[in-house]
């Protein structure tokens, strides 16, 4: 579904005519939605933790060691991968784990190798302590997690399945959004905001809200008993326990 639908929708259910009904009595709908997609977005990402993954790269010069991280990603690294030769995983740590740290090409090397490179971040850089870091382009690989963009207007009507374009390692792109399972509870919690706002009485299915998105939470991950825990009920052998 569009923005425009979700509104019309919304609309629809709560027997007003438009957004500006809506807006006079209680406040902008875009603003509401928004809110919900956030907390959407969250609940999506804590139940599948890759689901809005995007990949950022940075080229490497010749020996520097220390590169800024770009300020829209700083804080939503999941991994980083550094090119020594060939691509290594690198262990972030903090700063305060080498306590003998001198920021000098001769110590890093001296202490570090390419075969097992580490780093940490300080400020809005990433240090990378390895042997000799050559030219490469790219040659440092950041994977990290970024919500869409807030929504503009319920007026759009653009596609909230695919309204957000990640890139991929192989130097392509595909489109994200919010699960199209989801795109009822966008409305339903834009309506329950609403109606708990004029003091409406909610309807059986609003008020199940939680369990609803409980439910659409799960079929984000699939089945999976390898690792399945079954509750046994111990034989009586006498013990008072």
């Amino acid at each position: 579904m569009k923005p425009n639908d979700i509104k019309n929708y919304v609309c629809g259910k709560l027997h007003i005519t438009s957004a500006t009904d809506y807006a006079e009595n209680h406040t902008d709908m875009t603003s509401v939605a928004n809110m919900v997609l956030d907390d959407l977005y969250g609940s999506i990402s804590w139940k599948n933790l890759g689901y809005f993954g995007d990949y950022k790269t940075i080229d490497t010069t010749g020996s520097v060691m220390i590169y800024e991280i770009p300020s829209d990603i700083l804080n939503k690294i999941k991994k980083i991968d550094v090119y020594l030769d060939e691509w290594k995983p690198l262990t972030i740590r903090d700063i305060n784990d080498y306590p003998d740290f001198v920021f000098e090409e001769s110590w890093i090397t001296d202490k570090f190798s390419n075969q097992a490179p580490q780093g940490f971040i300080h400020g809005s850089s990433l240090y990378i302590l390895s042997g000799q870091i050559s030219a490469a382009s790219p040659g440092i690989r950041m994977w990290y997690l970024d919500f869409p963009d807030a929504i503009s207007s319920m007026d759009s009507t653009i596609e909230l399945a695919i309204i957000k374009t990640i890139n991929t390692p192989t130097g392509g792109t595909m489109a994200v959004g919010l699960p199209r399972q989801f795109h009822r509870l966008l409305a339903d919690a834009i309506i329950i905001d609403y109606k708990e706002a004029n003091e409406i009485e909610l309807s059986k299915r609003e008020q199940n809200y939680d369990n609803e998105l409980a439910k659409k939470l799960n079929e984000l991950s699939p089945l999976n008993t390898s690792e399945e825990i079954i509750a046994d009920i111990p034989s009586d052998d006498g013990s008072d326990y």
